[in-house]
């Protein structure tokens, strides 16, 4: 006998227990909150590492892990959209392409930038003698920014002498196979009077070494007291033989210290061959090998990336028609199959005709794709120097426009902040790229204010004039329903008893669900009538009729002149 498992709902065959959702959306035929929305822009940078997923809520931090190059410049744009503070939260940004870092190899020291990318070339590196006995000083230098980080006294841990009777008095360090300090033994007459076992037990804090040390009659131990040696004692440099009787030894850890000292870095970190050697001094040296790469023809394996990260809106940088759909694809498979609504916002290159950015429109032909044009024209750093970018950064204006508003408020005709625009669309055109399902930005001048603005937010969806799917605003507010309730019912429900007293705390939270969204304005009213839940073996349906929040795009007036008899009085 066949299994039949699971249910047939909204077009799909449902086997994962758990709450689903569909939106009816046929009773419409004419017709978000926004900060928490989470943006992501995937693209080149001159900085971060790639691959990676790097969240920043301000431009700052950014600036220092990006340094600059498309993300950057995108990300400023999506927080600061407009004059009016209205923009994007938290941003997601994701570095594509195989960057490289930078190294200096000298002798077992291994110098490797911390940062990815050809701008790590430009650090120098210098070795010389520290301001103490037996110690090292390391600088590394980055001119771009005029970053200067010395680390001094370098090595040396803690003094020891004997000061007896015996005729000889030696201090030996032995180390392993993989060059870590296992035993220190002090010997007099060539017997091992001292035994401490390094690393992990008894002794693995060198204080407790030194302390020993001076409970055994004439020997005399101390720390050295300049700079920060608390390293774990399996970090002293091997020594053999080494004479204490009379003389003062300094113990040192100069590879261990050179790691430790320099942990905190901004620029880069050391490391050292299992058996490798602390070079002899070096002046300045550039380091080598730090690389851009190359972008790849594919970006699907970073887009996978952005999965479980939250976010809600992805534009990537670029006008490759390929890595759209790529994008594209991952958003409608996020949507449809894990719960994770989203949408894509894109943009083509510069100098597209009006046929190219319609044909890119008509491709996606998705309520969760937008396409955006013109390119747009920017301020460099508040200079009086221009640049003009693609129409992908146009979309980063947008995304980040859309991501700072209340879920269920248009983007139609809100200003930007802008300077220009790569080309000026007519009225003609702009209601052809409109009908198309492309967003425009558009140039207008009034009496008494002139500026640029979204002409309309709308999606390239063209199967109908259905504004649930053609108006952004009412797309997420459809998928705002959606997913909230979806994991509301979810959390509460999923997984309980089928009983008439579940079925009607399931009805009290969606329709405590549906009062709080009306509160919100993401919908206008709802029929309580409307709200029917089922119990069907262990299915649960639930159903619920709504006035969605809709965008008001046309404001008609009409004015009537009149005529009156006029006699003076």
């Amino acid at each position: 006998m066949a299994r039949n498992i699971g249910v047939n709902f909204d077009g799909k065959h449902i086997i994962h227990p758990g709450a689903h959702s569909k939106v009816n959306a046929d009773g419409l035929n004419a017709l978000g909150q926004a900060g928490a929305t989470h943006l992501a822009l995937i693209g080149t940078s001159d900085g971060g590492e790639p691959g990676v997923v790097h969240w920043f809520d301000n431009p700052s931090d950014a600036k220092e892990v990006l340094r600059g190059g498309d993300l950057y410049k995108a990300g400023e744009l999506a927080w600061t959209p407009s004059g009016d503070g209205t923009g994007a939260g938290s941003i997601a940004f994701l570095r594509v392409g195989d960057a490289k870092k930078s190294s200096l190899k000298k002798d077992g020291m291994l110098i490797e930038s911390l940062d990815w990318g050809a701008h790590t070339n430009k650090i120098q590196v210098k070795l010389e003698d520290g301001a103490v006995a037996n110690s090292k000083q390391i600088t590394f230098y980055y001119w771009p920014d005029n970053i200067t980080e010395t680390y001094d006294n370098i090595g040396p841990i803690f003094n020891v002498k004997y000061d007896g009777a015996a005729e000889a008095a030696t201090l030996n360090v032995i180390g392993d196979e993989t060059g870590k300090a296992k035993q220190l033994i002090i010997s007099l007459d060539g017997s091992d009077v001292m035994v401490y076992q390094l690393g992990d037990g008894e002794y693995a804090d060198i204080n407790k070494i030194v302390y020993d040390i001076n409970e055994h009659a004439d020997f005399e131990a101390s720390m050295v007291t300049v700079g920060n040696k608390n390293l774990v004692s399996d970090q002293l440099d091997v020594v053999s033989n080494v004479d204490i009787k009379g003389k003062q030894h300094t113990v040192t850890a100069l590879k261990g210290d050179l790691i430790y000292q320099t942990r905190y870095s901004t620029l880069c970190s050391i490391k050292f061959d299992a058996n490798g050697v602390v070079p002899e001094n070096f002046d300045f040296t550039y380091m080598t090998g730090g690389s851009d790469g190359q972008v790849p023809a594919s970006w699907t394996k970073e887009i996978n990336k952005f999965y479980g990260e939250g976010v809600k809106i992805i534009v990537p940088l670029t006008g490759d028609e390929a890595i759209h759909a790529e994008v594209a694809r991952f958003v409608n498979n996020q949507s449809q199959e894990e719960g994770s609504k989203m949408i894509g916002v894109y943009g083509g290159r510069l100098n597209e005709t009006i046929d190219d950015v319609i044909g890119r429109a008509l491709t996606f032909n998705s309520s969760r794709a937008v396409v955006c044009t013109p390119g747009i024209t920017r301020p460099i750093n508040g200079s009086t120097e221009k640049e003009t970018l693609p129409p992908y950064f146009t979309a980063a204006q947008v995304a980040g426009r859309i991501a700072g508003k209340e879920t269920g408020e248009p983007i139609t005709l809100d200003y930007l902040s802008l300077v220009g625009l790569e080309r000026v669309y007519t009225s003609t055109e702009i209601d052809r790229l409109i009908a198309a399902g492309v967003t425009v930005v558009e140039f207008v001048r009034h009496a008494n204010k002139k500026g640029y603005r979204i002409a309309q937010g709308v999606t390239t969806y063209q199967a109908d004039s259905n504004p649930s799917y053609r108006e952004i605003s009412m797309r997420l507010v459809t998928d705002e329903l959606s997913e909230e309730l979806v994991a509301n019912l979810e959390d509460s429900f999923a997984g309980g008893k089928g009983t008439r007293t579940t079925l009607a705390l399931i009805k009290n939270e969606v329709q405590s669900f549906l009062d709080q969204k009306k509160r919100d304005e993401v919908i206008v009213d709802y029929d309580a009538e409307s709200v029917q839940v089922t119990l069907d073996g262990d299915k649960v349906y639930v159903g619920y009729s709504v006035i969605p929040v809709g965008a008001i795009n046309y404001i008609l007036i009409t004015t009537k002149y009149y005529q009156e008899q006029l006699i003076a009085e």
